[in-house]
């Protein structure tokens, strides 16, 4: 007879053709309470720190801006004129005359032939930007690939949103600077300066207005605008980064703790779910 009797916490059955014991199941109404709980909890711990990691500026500034690519992606992957590449012809040649004029053999020569290619590759370059920017993690990469494509949007005539895209997530860029306050990040946002110092001075002779209601349109005095305010704040965040840096030598002669970003730094190093120099979440 075999005895039906369970004493733990999964069933067990008895073949009795065989005499051997069949595989244990778990018994859902017996298992812990704690276990059931438990991938609510992680849920709950990762929510938590994608919403309290950041200050609330930042959260939103990257909701925003990831909702907004979101919606730029889905709204090509359901038109099949995206598809076809009709909807790239249409947008270049009705900008062709709006177009940055260094810009304009690029989209003649690269994009119109190659208009397939284009279309996946600013879809998938989309989704990148959104998913990195909605869920907080690989923003490094994420706000990169935003910067690219709208300075190709904006580059092709298409100014608005994209400067207020660009405005936004330089902002978000600078944030993640500071909190690295190292040589390799000064270096980085040097380059930064020089790439968009370049392309604030090729951008001057194609200036068509400096007419008020006129200039959010201009792509050029846009690109120049972008461009300089880009240099002042990479030269503002090198000058902080090497002010912390310097306080925190002497702080570290005299036996002292880091202050500032470099202790906001030290913290996030011990805690991998917000770390910068090896976490997802900053992309550097």
């Amino acid at each position: 007879m075999t005895d039906t009797t369970s004493t733990t916490q999964t069933t067990s059955t008895t073949d009795t053709a065989s005499g051997t014991d069949a595989v244990s199941i778990p018994d859902p109404a017996r298992t812990d309470p704690a276990q059931r709980a438990g991938s609510g909890s992680g849920i709950r711990t990762l929510l938590a720190e994608r919403f309290s990691a950041q200050p609330a500026w930042v959260l939103v500034t990257e909701l925003f801006i990831g909702f907004g690519w979101l919606r730029a992606a889905v709204e090509k992957m359901i038109d099949p004129g995206w598809w076809n590449g009709d909807v790239i012809d249409g947008f270049v040649d009705s900008h062709l005359d709006a177009s940055l004029g260094w810009y304009t053999p690029f989209a003649s020569g690269v994009v119109l032939p190659g208009a397939l290619l284009v279309a996946v590759v600013v879809v998938v370059a989309q989704l990148v930007a959104a998913a990195g920017l909605l869920s907080g993690r690989r923003l490094g990469l994420s706000l990169a690939v935003g910067i690219f494509l709208n300075l190709h949007f904006m580059a092709a005539g298409a100014v608005n949103p994209s400067a207020f895209y660009l405005l936004a997530q330089g902002a978000l860029v600078l944030w993640l600077a500071e909190r690295r306050p190292t040589f390799a990040m000064k270096r980085k946002l040097g380059l930064a300066a020089v790439a968009a110092a370049v392309l604030a001075l090729i951008s001057v002779p194609f200036i068509s207005t400096i007419q008020p209601a006129l200039v959010i349109e201009d792509p050029a005095i846009m690109y120049v605008t972008e461009g300089v305010l880009t240099v002042l704040a990479c030269v503002r965040a090198s000058s902080s980064i090497s002010a912390t840096r310097r306080e925190n030598r002497i702080r570290s002669l005299r036996g002292g703790t880091p202050s500032g970003n470099a202790r906001n730094l030290s913290r996030s190093c011990r805690t991998p779910a917000s770390g910068l120099q090896d976490d997802p979440q900053s992309g550097f």
